[in-house]
Order: structure tokens, then sequence, then C-alpha cells
């Protein structure tokens, strides 16, 4: 359980190559009784900030939230879930909702900043 979650929280927080975490996501499940890690707006937008600074690529981006999207074991913060998954499913779904750009990621970056600041 322990090594499902360090997978989890390295894939929420992308602090190691992502095709490293991917691999390792592999032997795990995607099914799950319990939500193992919560994802945030934070995770969320650091992601969009490292897209912006050009340190990955929009197919890193969509391949980061296609491996967090539908998974059992991460679960979303209560409070923002709904939009989470709305941007996930964006990132993750460039062919049905339009290439990341870094104007389309910028606005998404600020609308989960407003968010913090609505709360």
């Amino acid at each position: 359980m322990k090594k499902r979650e360090t997978v989890l929280n390295s894939l929420l927080a992308l602090e190691r190559p992502l095709n490293q975490v991917l691999m390792e996501l592999r032997a795990i499940p995607w099914d799950s009784h319990d939500e193992i890690v919560v994802i945030t707006r934070a995770h969320v937008s650091v992601v969009l900030r490292r897209f912006i600074a050009g340190e990955l690529r929009e197919s890193e981006v969509e391949d980061w939230a296609n491996a967090i999207e539908g998974r059992d074991d991460i679960g979303f913060t209560e409070l923002h879930a709904a939009v989470l998954k709305r941007v996930l499913h964006e990132l993750a779904n460039p062919a049905l909702e339009g290439a990341l750009t870094n104007r389309r990621a910028i606005e998404l970056d600020r609308h989960l900043v407003n968010l913090a600041v609505t709360q």
C-alpha cells in the first residue's frame, strides 16, 4: 500500500520524470476500494505553470492528466471536485477539447487560482 501511495504522490506532484512514474504505475491496478491520495488545485496549477514555462510539453501534460483521470485510488478535494475533473478531462483529451496552448493554460491556471480566492 505504501508503494502505491508513493507512486501516486509522485504522479500528482510530477516530481520525477513522467515516463518513469508511468512505468511504475503500470504495475499498480486502477481499481481500488479507497482513495489513497487526493489531487488538489495546487497539483494542477503547478503542472500548468510548468507547461507555460516550457518545462513540460503538451503531450506530457496530456499523459499526466490521462494517468490521473478515472483512477479509483485518486480522490478530489470535495470543494473543487467538479472543476478539477473538468480541467483534467480537458487536459487529457486535446482531440476533443482542443490543443493546450500557453493562453489556455494561463486561463485554466487563473481559474484555479480564483477558486482559492473565492473560498
